[in-house]
Order: structure tokens, then C-alpha cells, then sequence
């Protein structure tokens, strides 16, 4: 946006800026804290810090490190 009065006449006047004007009119009336349309996605995460869509990935703990320890020994891959 330019500050050309002709710009910001057609930016007022634009659909997407009188929609999110009325929704933040809106949140204000409730008093909801308005979440604008560009931030709704980067906001949308889980409590862990992860998007929300996105899967765990499996982690290998430790006590799964030492149950497997006396099973991996590699002297079935080598002839004795």
C-alpha cells in the first residue's frame, strides 16, 4: 500500500480488508483476541512446539538402548 490517497481508498474498499474488519469487530464485541487471516496458520501449533498436522517422529530412548544391547553383538554377521 501506497500513502497515494487513491491507494488507500482502494484498500479500504477492498473485500478482504472489510471482511477482516468485520471479524475483528466482531472479537472485539466478545472479547476474543483477533487472530488475522496471514498469522492463523503459523499460530496453529500444538503445546509441544510442533505443528499441528505434523506427526510424532519415533524417538529411541535410552532403556530401549540397554534392553538391546546384549542382542546386537555382530558375531552373527561374522564366521567364526
Amino acid at each position: 500500500i501506497n500513502k497515494i490517497p487513491e491507494h488507500v481508498q482502494r484498500h479500504v474498499q477492498g473485500k478482504r480488508y472489510i471482511k477482516s474488519l468485520r471479524k475483528y469487530e466482531e472479537c472485539k464485541q466478545q472479547g476474543v483476541e483477533y487472530v488475522p487471516a496471514c498469522l492463523q496458520k503459523k499460530l496453529k501449533h500444538s503445546g509441544n512446539g510442533q505443528p499441528a498436522g505434523r506427526k510424532d517422529v519415533w524417538e529411541l530412548s535410552f532403556s530401549d538402548l540397554e534392553e538391546s544391547d546384549s542382542g546386537d553383538s555382530m558375531s552373527d554377521l561374522y564366521p567364526a
